[in-house]
């Protein structure tokens, strides 16, 4: 079989725009998972649980969707995202604490990613019945 014409561009196209989703994904997932409550002095991180599904279920359709390139692309942007905001400002500022929470965002992010490209890679996507 004949490879189309413009499907090496198409691909890189695709991996750009998910790369994008990527990093729209990691900014606000970044910001979000520090958002808990504490009822009865327990720690119920729902920020983080809400940041870490939704990295992965983007990460997972946009590999289903583009194959190997999409799912990339998310991950390559979440660790963008991850990068950019984990810089500190002359200020003192920063995003990540060295707590339980930063510290499970960023480590849990990266087996989140990971796992994701890879079950984002290998199931296909099923096609819906035709009628």
């Amino acid at each position: 079989m004949a490879a189309e014409p413009g499907a090496p561009a198409r691909k890189v196209a695709v991996a750009v725009a998910a790369g994008l989703v990527g990093v729209v994904v990691g900014l606000a997932a970044g910001i979000v998972h520090r958002q808990a409550v504490r009822p009865a002095d327990v720690l119920l991180p729902w920020g983080l649980v809400l940041a870490l599904v939704t990295m992965f279920a983007v990460t997972v359709v946009a590999g289903r969707i583009a194959q190997g390139p999409g799912a990339i692309g998310v991950a390559v942007g979440w660790a963008v995202a991850l990068l950019l905001l984990q810089q500190v400002r002359p200020e003192g500022d920063y995003i990540f604490a060295s707590d339980f929470l930063g510290n499970a965002y960023v480590f849990g992010g990266m087996l989140t990613i990971v796992l994701a490209v890879v079950r984002g890679m290998t199931v296909p996507m099923r096609e819906s019945p035709r009628s």
